[in-house]
């Protein structure tokens, strides 16, 4: 069983290993964020944030979201540009993620006025939700 473990790790399987640049953007998060602003993420990213910032999620483990399925739904529609544009003032979210899981759904966000980057580099944009 060790080896089989060890050889699964060595492939470095995509559940167990983010890229670099999604823990970067987490822990940029976790130095300008507080632990009373609520994240947009994909469910991936979301748990990569529970684990790494102090931040509320609006979406993240199935165990631990009320509503989950409503929200899954509600967060793929957000990021295929399907939601109303006072969506995300209207859910209380402060910060949203663009990262690699979050591009198979779309590689850009609506053009949002709410919406500041606050944070990006090659693969990662954090945008700050800014209340109108």
């Amino acid at each position: 069983r060790v080896t089989g473990y060890s050889a699964d790790m060595f492939s470095r399987p995509a559940a167990l290993f983010e890229p670099i640049a999604l823990v970067q953007a987490a822990d940029w998060l976790a130095a300008h964020g507080t632990a009373a602003d609520v994240a947009l993420a994909s469910e991936p990213t979301a748990q990569l944030l529970a684990m790494r910032t102090p931040l509320r999620l609006y979406f993240g483990h199935q165990m631990e979201t009320l509503y989950y399925e409503e929200k899954k739904q509600a967060v793929e529609r957000f990021y295929r540009a399907q939601q109303p544009a006072d969506w995300l003032t209207s859910q209380g979210i402060d910060w949203v993620i663009l990262g690699p899981h979050e591009q198979a759904w779309s590689q850009s966000l609506p053009g949002l006025p709410d919406l500041q980057v606050a944070y990006q580099d090659a693969q990662v944009t954090i945008y700050r939700v800014i209340a109108p």
